[in-house]
């Protein structure tokens, strides 16, 4: 008998979310966005490379996560 290995359970997880058709194909879509949307929020945000308001001062986290929303 051959030994499952965690590739092998990775895969069979994979084959069963993209079985469940599109509705649970767009879910994971959009969390995998949210999640990429978040990521890079806080990058910017922590680097100080984002956009800044009228006054000079940098935006904060929330205002980069919408910027970056609505960019996406």
């Amino acid at each position: 008998m051959k030994k499952i290995t965690l590739t092998n359970r990775l895969r069979y997880r994979f084959d069963n979310i993209m079985s469940k058709g599109s509705i649970a194909l767009i879910g994971w879509l959009f969390i995998l966005s949210a999640i990429m949307i978040l990521v890079v929020s806080v990058i910017v945000v922590l680097a100080g490379i984002g956009p800044t308001q009228d006054n000079g001062a940098a935006v904060g986290f929330w205002e980069m996560t919408w910027v970056s929303l609505k960019l996406t």
